[in-house]
């Protein structure tokens, strides 16, 4: 028998060695070298990641039958459209998704600057109309004590226009009278005269008045 040499540094990397049979090196049987430590690791590694792989895939495959598949599914729901009574920039949400509401709660805020500016505006035009509406209450109470004021100064010459007018009928009647006497040589010329002027005086003081009242 022969001795077996020892084998090479390639044969034991190639995991090969070749022995020849009965002194001949035509035919040759092969013997495997057994694994090393590095090799049982990664063989054991990759059993693990086909395992862990196997258990992934079945657990998905368990997740996906609980769900219906369709391609025209839909949700039905209540919705409910919101509108403020003003318009203007949304400041805060007070609200967060899906989030059960009740009436009278409060969603969101509206940006009160822009009002703010336009309410202060129209304050500034009412206090403006408010001075204006003064003035005219003002001059409105001048012209009614000026109205007044007439209203008397009318009242007082048509009372005098009045009293004129009734001395003046009165010194008429009584100058026919003395035109009578005289003509009767009851009185002298001179009283005639008197009776006389003071009829002309009463009558002039009368037309005065009814002058000054017609042009007032």
């Amino acid at each position: 028998m022969k001795e077996i040499s020892e084998p090479s540094g390639s044969a034991l990397q190639k995991g090969l060695l070749e022995i020849p049979r009965n002194g001949s090196r035509m035919k040759s049987q092969t013997i495997y070298a057994p694994p090393t430590s590095k090799r049982r690791i990664t063989r054991f590694l990759l059993m693990g990641a086909v395992l862990l792989l196997a258990f992934v895939g079945m657990y998905y495959y368990a997740i996906t039958q609980s769900f219906q598949s369709t391609d025209d599914a839909f949700i039905e729901g209540n919705v409910t459209d919101l509108a403020p009574k003003i318009a203007g920039r949304v400041d805060r949400v007070l609200i967060d998704d899906n989030q059960v509401v009740k009436k009278s709660d409060l969603l969101v805020t509206i940006d009160p600057r822009d009002y703010d500016a336009t309410l202060e505006q129209k304050r500034a035009i009412l206090e403006s109309f408010k001075a204006q509406g003064g003035a005219v209450q003002a001059t409105i109470e001048q012209q009614q004590e000026h109205l007044n004021t007439l209203e008397s100064t009318a009242e007082s010459d048509q009372a005098t226009a009045e009293a004129d007018r009734a001395k003046a009928v009165n010194a008429a009647i009584l100058f026919n009278r003395n035109k009578e006497l005289f003509a009767r040589h009851v009185i002298a010329s001179q009283d005639l005269d008197t009776a006389k002027a003071n009829a002309d005086s009463t009558q002039a003081t009368l037309a005065s008045g009814l002058k000054k009242g017609g042009s007032g």
